[in-house]
C-alpha cells in the first residue's frame, strides 16, 4: 500500500506543480529558469550538451517564459560575480531557447514586478546562504 501511494504522489506532483505555474502566470507572474553548470574539466561540447538538457528540462517541466544560464560557476560563488564576459570564455551562442547569463538575470528582475524563480536544485542556485538572503532583498 505504501509503494502504491508513493507512486501515485510521484506521477500527480508534475501535472499539480504545472497547474500552480499557469495559475502563478494567470495572476500576472512572469517564472524564470535559472540554470547552472559548475566549472569542472569536460569539454565545451559536454558542458554545451548538458546544459542544454538543463534549459529543456526547466522549460518541459516548469513552464518557464525566460531561461537564464550561468554556464561556469561555483555554487557559492555571488550571484554579482558570475558570468562577467572578461572571466567567461563559454560561448553563450551555442546554447538555444536562452535569455541570458545571471548578469542579464539580475538586470532583468531588477525592472520585472511579480517574477518568480525556478531552480532544478538548491545547489542549483547558490550554496552561499549570506549571499542569497543579500540577492532577494
Amino acid at each position: 500500500f505504501l509503494v502504491d501511494s508513493v507512486a501515485k504522489g510521484i506521477k500527480d506532483y508534475i501535472p499539480k506543480y504545472q497547474e500552480h505555474l499557469k495559475e502563478m502566470k494567470e495572476t500576472g507572474n512572469t517564472i524564470i529558469g535559472y540554470c547552472r553548470k559548475s566549472k569542472t574539466i569536460e569539454d565545451e561540447e559536454t558542458r554545451v550538451r548538458l546544459l542544454q538538457k538543463m534549459i529543456k528540462r526547466m522549460r518541459a517541466r516548469s513552464l518557464v517564459d525566460k531561461t537564464f544560464v550561468s554556464p561556469c560557476s561555483a555554487a557559492g560563488e555571488e550571484f554579482s560575480l558570475r558570468d562577467f564576459p572578461i572571466h567567461n570564455k563559454f560561448d553563450m551562442s551555442s546554447l538555444q531557447d536562452i535569455s541570458g547569463t545571471t548578469q542579464d538575470m539580475i538586470s532583468f528582475l531588477a525592472v520585472t514586478p511579480n517574477v518568480s524563480l525556478v531552480v532544478l536544485d538548491y545547489a542549483g542556485l547558490t550554496t552561499n546562504i549570506k549571499d542569497l538572503k543579500q540577492f532577494i532583498m
